[in-house]
């Protein structure tokens, strides 16, 4: 008899929570043997880092130890981030403001690791977060890292499977995709034959329909947390469109005001200048008719010089007139003498 689509529903979901946690709980428990530390003391020594994950807005009273690089999008909510921290103290709230921003968070000496935290209390979602985002077990662009992906894909694509059923066509693809991210994981820590193992015990293991309901609540609890992630984001982005505009209104108010200033003093300037033009004018006006009136005066000597030059020369013409006749008396009367 072949499964019904509930059935093939329910193999899937319990092949991703049994099989899929325990491979990403062995996954991180293997890098945290080889690091030599235990999770706790791994979040403890990320605790700023894996806090930004969640505030990932602006800085915090912490930050001014040492900056860290916050994503673009939250990747941590409130209610993930108290798994790995303890966010419940009662202690004094931390009075820092960070630009416009609200105070952060932040108690007194809180937001250390859960002192209880084991790997079994991470689903998929937290394990990623930790294996991605402060490890190097699995690179960039590795098949191991892109399983991981597929992974929670398949998790996400069943559960949002019409009303809890999986076809036999589509079971036979998803069961044969998610068999294939567990093997691929498996053989990072080195325990492939034993998933091989507990992938065939899954397919005849009697079904558990509440851990499958209650998986599937989370995740679409999960993507309702991602939705309003996303209202949130906008709701910052528009205040902070808003916050900007404000500012540039400010600026272009100051910037006219130093203008209407410009323009006043270049106003008072420009009666200054037009005072001084009107001052240059006159005097030269004056200038100009002083070279006249010296033209006139100087045209009047070199006239008078003129006319008594021209009389000199003319005295000087009948002089010479007057000295050529007695010359030309002389001789006469001399030539008499030497007849």
């Amino acid at each position: 008899m072949n499964p019904s689509p509930r059935d093939n529903f329910y193999r899937c979901m319990t092949l991703i929570v049994d099989n899929g946690n325990e491979a990403a709980w062995d996954l991180l428990d293997y890098y945290l043997s080889k690091q030599g530390t235990t999770l706790k003391d791994f979040i403890q020594n990320n605790q700023h880092e894996i806090y930004h994950l969640c505030y990932n807005y602006g800085g915090c009273c912490r930050c001014q130890y040492g900056t860290v690089n916050k994503p673009k999008s939250r990747i941590l909510y409130q209610s993930q981030l108290d798994i790995l921290l303890d966010t419940k103290g009662n202690n004094i709230p931390c009075n820092v403001h960070v630009r416009s921003k609200p105070t952060c968070s932040h108690t007194v000496n809180d937001h250390f690791a859960n002192p209880n935290i084991v790997t079994k209390q991470l689903d998929l979602t937290l394990c990623r977060c930790l294996l991605f985002n402060f490890t190097n077990i699995l690179p960039q662009g590795s098949v191991e890292r892109n399983a991981f992906e597929d992974l929670i894909n398949m998790r996400n694509k069943c559960c949002h499977a019409a009303k809890g059923e999986i076809s036999s066509k589509d079971y036979q693809t998803y069961k044969a995709q998610i068999e294939k991210c567990l093997l691929a994981l498996a053989q990072v820590y080195g325990k492939t034959h034993d998933m091989q193992l507990k992938i065939k015990d899954a397919e005849k293991r009697p079904l558990d329909e509440s851990i499958c309901k209650q998986l599937q609540q989370t995740v679409l609890q999960e993507q309702v947390l991602q939705g309003i992630s996303g209202l949130h984001k906008h709701i910052e982005s528009s205040q902070e469109a808003e916050e900007r505009t404000t500012i540039e209104i400010q600026k272009i108010g100051k910037s006219t005001k130093r203008t209407l200033r410009a323009v006043n003093s270049s106003t008072k300037s420009a009666g200054h200048t037009a005072s001084k033009i009107k001052k240059i004018e006159e005097s030269t006006k004056r200038t100009l008719m002083a070279v006249k009136s010296n033209k006139r005066s100087v045209e009047r000597k070199l006239k008078v010089n003129t006319e008594r030059t021209m009389r000199a020369i003319d005295s000087s013409r009948e002089a010479e007139e007057n000295t050529a006749t007695k010359i030309q008396k002389l001789d006469e009367r001399l030539s008499k003498y030497g007849r």
